[in-house]
């Protein structure tokens, strides 16, 4: 009977453990919260067709994630082409890419480092080329010279109108030229 003891023992210990966590009027755990993907996490920031709304041309828009959910880019390409040239149709093409950052200080540090590795003659890419700072995220607007300044600046208004920049978070380059950082309201 020794040694049945601190075997009852042990599996009474357990019976009182495991009663508590099952019973009684503690009300049941909420289930985690669902992981948003980037595209429905951007779609409920923003509508990717708000950002070429009022310009002369329609455009098809497409979505694709990358980087495990983590990268979204929303391509926009005219419906008709712009010209016909000897290699074919030329139509106008144009992106956003918003990256996720587990924190806003990592989106700050990749904002701060593009904003450094511009080069002063041709920007980013040389096309037109805007960059948002937004929280934990990082938006891309990029076009082609086919675009007017007009039109990238409407395109760029019309994104800052979706997000909520705050003052020296937004990076604008030219075609063909520098970039200046500036304030959310100014482009």
């Amino acid at each position: 009977m020794n040694r049945m003891t601190p075997l009852f023992g042990r599996l009474t210990m357990s019976a009182l453990i495991l009663i508590p966590t099952c019973c009684g009027d503690s009300p049941i755990p909420p289930d985690p919260p669902l992981a948003i993907p980037t595209a429905e996490l951007t779609q409920q920031h923003f509508s990717p067709e708000t950002i070429v709304q009022g310009l002369p041309w329609n455009f098809s828009v497409s979505t694709e994630q990358s980087d495990a959910g983590k990268t979204t880019r929303t391509l926009f390409v005219s419906n008709e082409p712009i010209e016909n040239s000897g290699a074919g149709a030329v139509y106008l093409r144009a992106s956003v890419e918003t990256r996720t950052f587990d924190r806003p200080e990592q989106a700050a540090e990749a904002f701060a480092k593009q904003a450094l590795d511009a080069q002063p003659d041709t920007g980013l890419t040389y096309a037109w080329d805007l960059l948002v700072l937004d929280g934990n995220q990082l938006h891309n607007s990029h076009a082609p010279c086919l675009f007017s300044e007009e039109s990238f600046d409407m395109m760029s208004a019309n994104l800052l109108k979706m997000i909520s920049a705050p003052s020296d978070s937004v990076l604008r380059c030219r075609c063909g030229g520098g970039c200046r950082q500036t304030n959310g309201g100014d482009q």
